[in-house]
């Protein structure tokens, strides 16, 4: 579910060539923009994963949909 619920995300990014017309060096500039883009979207996962893991106890069993807002409460409060 993870995977499927990535893959959903990271759609529409083979569309950027019907911009390539519109970009100056589209060969050198759309490789380290989607480079940069895709880092970004690895740690836009990965930096609340490690926050939320490493602050509070690891109960899998407590893992289930909604569980990211009760992680949010326990770290930042109200």
């Amino acid at each position: 579910m993870y995977l499927n619920i990535l893959f959903w995300n990271l759609n529409y990014w083979d569309s950027v060539s019907t911009l390539a017309g519109e970009v100056e060096n589209p060969s050198q500039t759309f490789h380290k923009a989607l480079l940069w883009a895709v880092v970004l979207v690895i740690l836009s996962y990965v930096i609340p994963l490690a926050a939320g893991t490493g602050a509070l106890e690891l109960d899998r069993q407590k893992w289930e949909d909604g569980c990211s807002a009760d992680v949010g409460m326990a770290i930042g409060g109200i």
